[in-house]
């Protein structure tokens, strides 16, 4: 059972890396970073978060990230 979740966990991990969307992710962050008022983050830290072994509850990183994405969102839109 431990083997087969550590398989599943290392291909979940290979997709990840190899999913084109994470890069655009960081992209999009280091660019507006300054309108959305975004905190400086590496890629690994977004995947990492990503793969949390948690499915109930979303990772502190992506609360963090979210909250700052539509804190931006609002402050753009009252302007």
């Amino acid at each position: 059972m431990k083997r087969n979740l550590f398989i599943l966990l290392i291909l979940s991990f290979i997709a990840l890396q190899n999913s084109w969307q994470i890069p655009y992710i960081s992209l999009f962050a280091r660019i507006f970073c300054d309108a959305f008022q975004l905190f400086d983050f590496h890629q690994e830290e977004l995947e990492d978060a990503l793969l949390s072994d948690n499915p109930d509850e979303i990772h502190p990183f992506l609360q963090e990230l979210l909250i700052s994405l539509l804190s931006g969102l609002i402050r753009l839109h009252v302007k």
